[in-house]
């Protein structure tokens, strides 16, 4: 999680993070509708309504911050 709350402070984002201790974490960033969680090595991720469910892997954490990159870009860009 500490990967995706970096990429969301490198574009300026606000949002909330709650650590739920052995029932996972939680990222919450209400401006982007996106929600991260983690609960029983799994890794939920959901924006607009579209759901991913994920196992939780460095891969996939990595997998994720490419997809918040690309959000960021297309919500930034004037197109």
């Amino acid at each position: 999680m500490k990967k995706i709350a970096i990429k969301l402070m490198e574009w300026g984002v606000s949002f909330n993070y709650e650590n739920h201790n052995s029932n996972g974490e939680e990222i919450i960033c209400i401006d982007m509708s996106i929600e991260i969680k983690t609960y029983q090595g799994q890794l939920f991720f959901e924006f607009e309504g579209d759901k991913e469910e994920l196992e939780e892997t460095e891969k996939n954490f990595t997998y994720l911050c490419d997809m918040i990159e690309k959000i960021m870009i297309a919500e930034t860009s004037s197109f």
